[in-house]
């Protein structure tokens, strides 16, 4: 699971918020709405996602939709995942 804040405007306590690419969606849960409307946090789960650029998508309940595109970076998780790390002084 990966967690995000979705920041914005008029976002009304049910809202849902899925990243999009193309036909793929990637659904958001656990999600919670801050009392100001102004924040959303939100886990996606990214296995099997293409890696890339997503949009996120808050839908409110009323069906008013906002798409931010290119606003959420999947990484490629098939690559090696490198660290250094300096262990002594020469």
């Amino acid at each position: 699971m990966t967690g995000a804040l979705v920041s914005g405007t008029g976002f009304e306590a049910a809202a849902t918020v899925d990243l999009v690419r193309s036909a793929e969606v990637v659904p958001g849960t656990n999600l919670v709405v801050n009392t100001g409307a102004d924040t959303i946090n939100a886990d996606f789960d990214l296995d099997g996602a293409t890696p890339g650029l997503w949009g996120v998508r808050v839908t409110n309940p009323d069906s008013q939709v906002a798409t931010l595109a290119d606003a959420f970076t999947v990484l490629d998780t098939t690559l090696p995942d490198l660290r250094i790390a300096k262990t002594a002084e020469e």
